[in-house]
């Protein structure tokens, strides 16, 4: 996701893993599996994704910027409902080429984590549902027709509030 050359901040931390071999293959299949992240969390703003939200793909560079699981993408590969999304912020970094919808490359902040969503009332246990990689700043916008991404408007790379949840 991104250019292979911006350095990165990171903003999210393993903070416990829990794995359970399905048999005595350390390295086979797993019978359940739980993760303490932590990150900064924000609740999706839009209730629709209206990008591609076809699976991520390292070999297709085209101007995306959400990538939605097998499972959780919206009918048609078109429209993906937001409402239950959050954004956990996994990294930032102060600038990265990027590809505008005409394909041009141009330079931008960007904020980079995975898509997530309650699995319970109580939000104490979340599923990943996908992945995001979101330009930021205003200098992106003259090159994309896209409608901006509103949840990070006001994040202060300085001053943040860590969230920790666990994903299973």
């Amino acid at each position: 996701m991104g250019d292979e050359n911006a350095e990165y901040t990171a903003i999210g931390r393993l903070e416990e893993i829990d794995v359970t071999p399905s048999g005595s293959d350390p390295f086979g299949c797993i019978s359940s599996a739980r993760l303490r992240i932590s990150g900064h969390l924000r609740k999706a703003i839009r209730q629709a994704s209206e990008r591609d939200i076809r699976p991520y793909s390292y070999t297709d560079q085209s101007a995306r910027y959400e990538w939605f699981d097998t499972g959780h993408e919206g009918q048609n590969f078109e429209i993906r409902d937001m409402s239950t999304a959050y954004f956990l912020l996994l990294a930032h970094r102060e600038w990265a080429w990027m590809l505008d919808i005409s394909n041009k490359s141009v330079q931008v902040e960007k904020l980079t984590g995975i898509i997530v969503e309650p699995v319970d009332d109580d939000r104490t246990v979340w599923r990943r549902i996908g992945l995001f990689d979101h330009p930021r700043g205003d200098g992106w916008i003259g090159h994309d027709c896209s409608p901006g991404y509103p949840e990070f408007q006001d994040w202060d790379p300085e001053n943040y509030e860590r969230h920790t949840i666990t994903i299973v």
